[in-house]
């Protein structure tokens, strides 16, 4: 229920994909969903994130699995978050795993920030590094 709640919070901030009334995400009864986000253990993430043919073992990450219809949130990086957040930080990067995710779902490819200093795009891999060729970032679990 606790998960559910911060992923309709976080989606529908705003600052998310739903910014300016443009998307509305909703919790709705089983079956009936466009797509799915769930938090699951590595081990599950890793199975439902392979059957797109991403490997999400290897640094305990999360995923859009794109050949099926579900969001996968790694149980391991939503309790331990990650050295570019820090702990302080734990809410910010959850809201960010949200967002990351639900954006390729919505068809949104990594980018990289280019601007030094600046707030890192929610499509960047903050998780990995804030720093992307030599330039660094803020860390930003916002799109808008």
């Amino acid at each position: 229920q606790l998960f559910a709640e911060a992923v309709h919070r976080t989606l529908n901030d705003d600052r998310s994909w739903g910014h300016g009334g443009s998307k509305t995400f909703e919790r709705v009864p089983g079956g009936e969903a466009d797509f799915v986000i769930t938090l699951a253990s590595p081990g599950t993430t890793g199975v439902w994130c392979a059957k797109s043919g991403l490997d999400t073992t290897v640094d305990n990450v999360s995923c859009h699995s794109a050949s099926t219809n579900r969001v996968m949130i790694n149980a391991y990086r939503w309790a331990q978050g990650s050295v570019t957040y820090g702990p302080d930080q734990m809410f910010a990067y959850r809201q960010m795993l949200i967002n990351h995710e639900v954006g390729h779902r919505l068809g949104h490819g990594h980018v990289s920030c280019q601007t030094p200093g600046a707030l890192a795009p929610i499509m960047q891999q903050q998780t990995k590094s804030l720093d992307i060729n030599g330039i660094q970032c803020k860390p930003n679990p916002w799109v808008f």
